[in-house]
């Protein structure tokens, strides 16, 4: 055997290197895990509305000088529930469903050679569902008061309606369906005898009132009898008639010719009549 001996200088200086390699090698290696590894949601002590789902998300890890970048993190719920996401997964979120009411624990962990590395805990709170709103009681509608009865005519007015409405007199009243103001083919013959009758009369001018039964309020009435005074003035202009020997007002249900409360009394309300003065 050749036996080799070496400066005891040049020993030395191999020593000392191998010291430093081994020195910078260990410190290298010396990896601090967990630090930079968190669950960024949901946010530690966060409340959520029942049903709602849970989304729980990490932060990225890169690799060091001991370990490679990892290619998964497992994400847990109460210890039970487990997701593993992908490192190149965007965002890094998984999400939980169907958690009831009450505190909940969610652990995350970097995955190293299928193996839990680091590690983050947050603690969320699930809160019930709220009360249901407290019922409304229906409002019991107020009975409104029966219409006070409109007063009966004077004599003298009733008994000029009766003449003027009664077939044969020289301009006889028309009759209309409840709530409209369409003269109704029935009444054109009348009313052609009436226009004949004014055309004879030159010294005569006519106002025509429209009436209303007691149903609906006195305002609408008042505006209905309007429509059909108007409606029988328009069918008097259609016939000749001189527009200015006629007058167009409305009464609503102010002069009933029939103060009962029956169909019958109501048909006879709904009506124009005539009012004739010499010009």
């Amino acid at each position: 055997m050749i036996s080799v001996s070496l400066p005891k200088s040049i020993s030395r200086r191999a020593g000392a290197s191998v010291a430093l390699f081994a020195a910078l090698f260990m410190a290298a290696c010396t990896c601090t895990t967990g630090g930079g590894f968190k669950i960024t949601k949901p946010a530690d002590g966060a409340h959520v509305p029942m049903g709602t789902p849970v989304e729980v998300c990490v932060t990225a890890v890169g690799g060091d000088f001991c370990y490679f970048p990892p290619k998964a993190y497992e994400v847990t719920v109460d210890g039970g529930q487990s997701r593993m996401i992908a490192a190149d997964a965007k965002p890094l979120c998984t999400t939980f469903t169907g958690l009831g009411e009450g505190p909940h624990v969610a652990d995350a962990f970097v995955m190293r050679n299928g193996k839990r590395a680091e590690t983050s805990r947050v603690k969320f709170t699930v809160d019930p569902p709220p009360p249901p709103p407290t019922p409304v009681p229906t409002p019991v509608p107020t009975p409104m008061a029966a219409p006070l009865p409109s007063p009966p005519p004077p004599a003298a007015v009733e008994a000029e309606m009766v003449a003027l409405t009664q077939k044969g007199g020289y301009l006889e009243d028309i009759f209309f369906d409840y709530d409209k103001f369409v003269i109704k083919p029935e009444y054109h013959d009348r009313l052609q005898r009436g226009a004949e009758w004014i055309k004879n009369h030159p010294d005569t001018q006519v106002t025509i009132e429209g009436h209303c039964d007691i149903r609906g309020t006195n305002q609408y009435n008042i505006v209905l009898g309007k429509k059909r005074s108007k409606a029988t003035f328009d069918h008097f202009v259609k016939l000749g008639i001189d527009p200015s020997r006629l007058t167009v007002t409305t009464v609503g249900e102010e002069k009933p010719f029939d103060t009962g409360k029956n169909e019958k009394a109501f048909a006879s309300n709904r009506r124009s009549h005539f009012i004739v003065t010499k010009r």
